[in-house]
């Protein structure tokens, strides 16, 4: 599909190291599989929360600065589907994974916590 279509909606890219997923939910369990053993950190937010945009330049500095981790960014509006089967209940929510397994979730704004996550999954 070319650039901007719906599928490519929910997601945010931070090139060269964040990349995105589909917003169905069997192209996202396909992303997960394919990173391996990179770890894959899953930022779930929505552009009306404040939490969400408050973060998200910080979000966007981890991509630059952890170039072995695959970040995504999925609007939970746009992606109900990815949102739902990952049981995601509120923005914004972090979930790490590792070999396509979930490792680790939290949910809010909370710098810090996001950057001693990922150094202690990496």
């Amino acid at each position: 599909m070319p650039a901007g279509s719906k599928t490519d909606l929910p997601l945010a890219r931070c090139e060269p190291v964040c990349k995105g997923a589909s917003t169905s939910g069997v192209e996202f369990e396909a992303e997960l599989q394919s990173a391996g053993e990179k770890l894959i950190v899953v930022d779930f937010s929505a552009t009306w929360c404040g939490p969400c945009k408050m973060i998200k330049p910080f979000f966007h500095s981890l991509c630059e600065k952890y170039g072995d981790v695959i970040f995504i960014e999925i609007d939970v509006d746009d992606a109900q589907d990815v949102a739902s089967h990952c049981d995601v209940k509120c923005m914004p929510t972090f979930q790490f994974y590792k070999n396509g397994k979930k490792v680790q979730e939290f949910s809010g704004a909370n710098k810090e916590k996001l950057e001693e996550t990922i150094k202690s999954l990496v």
